[in-house]
């Protein structure tokens, strides 16, 4: 694994990319298990297309955290 270096601390409650991946990984990976590269690639691939025919999930996802 490469290093990418030291990055600031900061709170995932500020960052929508990691309230999204939370929301993600929730969800759509949630009970998903393989040992295969291949599945866990195409896997999230189809849950990243679902996801984006459903804007007002995403919409949902970022303002619950921003009230």
């Amino acid at each position: 694994m490469k290093h990418l270096g030291r990055t600031k601390t900061s709170s995932s409650d500020f960052n929508s990319i990691e309230r999204h991946w939370q929301h993600f990984k929730s969800h759509c990976l949630a009970g998903f298990i393989t040992k295969r590269r291949a599945e866990l690639s195409d896997k999230i691939f189809e849950s990243i297309q679902k996801l984006l025919t459903k804007p007002e999930t995403l919409r949902s996802v970022y303002k619950a955290h921003t009230q």
